[in-house]
């Protein structure tokens, strides 16, 4: 499983979530005002001037609830898991995307060529911290790359690798109870990880 972790980055809520706030100016023709130093658009309403301002988005979320102390070791446990895998798969999308860039209108060799450099890239700088993932860390590294780069792993090994490899990473990993093929589904199966990111995103975690 770390090989086919190493070989698909290297070819490179849980929360509940309330806005308090919505836009109130919308399309109306508002008037600058001077309150306090400070400059505000305002509506008028017959004699009236109404100071109008838009407050920061606010965020109401509820305190996970842990069925017991059981419970609660293991989330912590996939919290860690996930600040550790995290940044690996957010480099993976990064790296996708230049990737896609650069190759528009290349010739076959100059394909090859790019992306055999990056992948020397990625394995300079990440490869040892990869191998030295723990199976739960690979597996769930493996979601978040299909989260940040909106394809499944198998797909990505297909498309950079070939239908080859694609096909026989897939067969080791239903070895070991994997799916390639398996999408991250934010509300579903992936739905305690994505209110982890959503946490940790907003500095909460």
């Amino acid at each position: 499983m770390k090989a086919l972790i190493v070989s698909i980055v290297l070819s490179l809520g849980c929360c509940k979530m309330a806005f308090c706030q919505n836009e109130i100016l919308g399309e109306e023709k508002t008037t600058p005002i001077q309150l306090e130093q400070k400059r505000f658009r305002a509506k008028i309403e017959g004699a009236d001037t109404i100071a109008l301002a838009q407050l920061p988005t606010c965020y109401i979320i509820e305190k996970h609830k842990f069925k017991n102390s059981r419970d609660e070791k293991r989330y912590w446990r996939l919290v860690r898991n996930v600040k550790k895998v995290l940044p690996y798969a957010r480099l993976a999308g990064n790296k996708y995307k230049q990737l896609n860039e650069q190759l528009v209108n290349k010739t076959e060799g100059e394909k090859k060529f790019l992306m055999k450099k990056v992948e020397r890239e990625i394995k300079k700088d990440f490869s040892k911290d990869i191998k030295n993932m723990t199976y739960t860390q690979g597996t769930i590294l493996l979601k978040l790359i299909d989260r940040e780069t909106s394809i499944t792993a198998y797909d990505l090994v297909k498309e950079l690798r070939g239908s080859f490899s694609a096909m026989f990473w897939q067969s080791v990993s239903l070895m070991f109870d994997n799916n390639l093929k398996a999408e991250y589904d934010p509300v579903g199966d992936e739905q305690e990880i994505e209110g982890i990111i959503t946490l940790l995103d907003k500095g909460l975690l």
